[in-house]
């Protein structure tokens, strides 16, 4: 099983806040039993460390809700954090912190909870899980992801899809076909005959 390296932007019906908490103090702890088997992975170096700590600090210094976690292991490792409802302008809200930091936010209303998830500059996927199919296919319209995963998470990925960002994630999208055409040139020859 590959290590949990970071988690990402979660934005979930408030009903479910009990039921995800109990899981992520689950995960975080690493009780069993369960198919999640977190490791706690060393970070590429202390300064790294550092900005984690700092960015989950601003934000629970704004009345950020900490789950669990939000304290340094070692030099090198961050425990598993979870935040709920950090306030949009904190960096957890704007940028993607590339650590073992989870971000929840709650909402009544799909077309706020929409709103939310388009807010960031920084966008590469995004994943709805609904039961409601109409939902799903709005959803997929107006969610600003490259892909968008319908009831899986967004780290899903085969080699022939698709993979870019847009925004202030990149520019296009890379992957087989992608690649395939950047490669190529593309020529006309044009032949004249004396028929």
């Amino acid at each position: 099983m590959e290590p949990v390296t970071h988690l990402s932007r979660q934005i979930v019906d408030g009903n479910n806040v009990p039921h995800l908490v109990r899981e992520c103090f689950r995960i975080a702890v690493d009780e069993k039993p369960g198919p999640v088997h977190l490791e706690l992975p060393e970070d590429i170096a202390a300064e790294e460390v550092d900005r984690v700590a700092t960015w989950v600090q601003e934000a629970t210094d704004a009345a950020t809700e900490l789950l669990c976690g939000g304290e340094r292991v070692s030099d090198t490792v961050y425990a598993p954090t979870v935040l709920l409802n950090p306030p949009d302008d904190a960096k957890v809200s704007q940028e993607e912190i590339f650590g073992p930091v989870g971000v929840l936010y709650t909402y009544d209303d799909i077309d706020d909870a929409l709103a939310r998830a388009n807010a960031p500059d920084l966008f590469f996927q995004a994943a709805i899980f609904t039961r409601d199919v109409d939902t799903a296919f709005s959803a997929s319209r107006r969610l600003k992801g490259m892909a968008v995963m319908v009831n899986d998470h967004t780290a899903f990925r085969v080699d022939w899809m698709p993979f870019g960002g847009h925004r202030q994630s990149g520019l296009g999208a890379g992957g087989i076909g992608p690649s395939m055409r950047d490669m190529t040139l593309e020529r006309m020859v044009v032949f004249k005959t004396d028929i």
